[in-house]
């Protein structure tokens, strides 16, 4: 089985940009914002949660780690990060008045640094922390929790753990229809999303003939069909409709690196190792466009106007992102993975993280 799987982070390049598509709505309402206007880009979390479900079975199967080593380092890769983005944005709040309608109330502070799912006091109804975008990273942890668990298992009986889990997670949810954040959350249909995931990376490893060359063809149809899902309202706009969607884009992203036909595309995987960058930090970015933008160009309510606003928006967050991935992220993840090597551990363990 390929240990390189360059489509995979290409697709990780590529789902970041449509979030951050998704977001410039927010921003672009306060420059014109024609009413026919709509951005599709919100199912880039689907590509991620599938994503995310694939590299960690098999980065982990390649490895074999300990529970405990799996957790440790999965936090360093993922925390630090989003703590330095929330604390910016307290910052940024408290000094220029960034996110006029950003609750500081101390337990929703105290949460959102937990990531605990929890009600957002200033967005009323929404499960979300401080930093928005880290909704996506409750879920993340309450899936790396679930696969530790099953971490105690034989290998070849982690996959059914992580199947009969959250099947019976999501099963528990559309019976009993919890409205707490937290139970809402873990019974959300979305965690099926990281099940596909270990399941592709199962059947990538075990059978990966079964993946033909042709099946890159799924890939553009796949994100077509994401797109327009997101125009037909909102009985696509969850898992059931861009799960298997999401799935679909994975699988025909593996069909070329299993078959060796990736794609020699610098750009899309510069993009793909700053993708966790570009997520965080794009929110922040778009924050500091528009304000740059009403102070520098006279708004229209034109489209041209428009356009060029969500463009110009759209280049300097990713922009934005590799440099932060640049000058932050991969410097502190080569600190935080010297530190790892000072730890005793078995050899069998790898030394990055992953």
């Amino acid at each position: 089985m390929v240990k390189t799987f360059n489509s995979i982070q290409h697709l990780r390049g590529v789902a970041a940009l449509m979030v951050v598509a998704f977001h410039l709505l927010v921003p672009a309402r306060g420059i014109v914002y024609p009413a026919w206007t709509s951005f599709a880009g919100a199912s880039g979390v689907d590509i991620f949660f599938v994503i995310s479900g694939f590299i960690i079975y098999t980065s982990q199967t390649a490895e074999d780690r300990g529970a405990a080593d799996f957790i440790s380092r999965r936090l360093l890769r993922v925390v630090p990060m989003y703590w330095a983005f929330t604390l910016l944005l307290i910052a940024l709040h408290l000094t220029v008045k960034m996110g006029a309608e950003l609750s500081l109330a101390p337990a929703h502070v105290v949460q959102s640094f937990l990531l605990i799912p929890h009600f957002n006091p200033g967005d009323p109804g929404q499960i979300e922390p401080l930093l928005v975008p880290g909704w996506t990273l409750q879920y993340e942890l309450f899936f790396y929790a679930l696969f530790a668990a099953g971490l105690v298992l034989a290998p070849r009986r982690r996959v059914l753990w992580m199947a009969a889990s959250l099947a019976c997670l999501v099963a528990g949810g559309l019976l009993a229809h919890p409205r707490g954040p937290i139970a809402s959350s873990f019974t959300n249909p979305r965690l099926l999303e990281f099940l596909a995931g270990v399941l592709l990376g199962a059947a990538a490893r075990k059978y990966p003939g079964a993946f033909p060359v042709w099946g890159w063809i799924a890939i553009p149809l796949g994100l077509t069909g994401l797109l327009a899902t997101d125009f037909a309202g909102p009985l696509w706009r969850d898992a059931w409709g861009w799960g298997p969607l999401a799935i679909a884009v994975v699988a025909g992203a593996l069909c070329l690196d299993l078959r060796g036909r990736s794609l020699r595309a610098p750009l899309l995987r510069l993009l793909g190792d700053a993708s966790y960058s570009i997520y965080l930090s794009h929110l922040i970015t778009l924050g500091f466009v528009r304000q740059i933008w009403r102070l520098a160009v006279k708004p229209g309510p034109d489209a041209w106007t428009f356009a060029t606003f969500c463009i110009t928006a759209f280049v300097v967050s990713a922009a934005v992102g590799v440099v932060v991935y640049v000058l932050v992220e991969k410097p502190l993840l080569a600190r935080l993975k010297g530190l790892l090597r000072q730890r005793p551990r078995p050899a069998a363990v790898a030394e990055a993280v992953a």
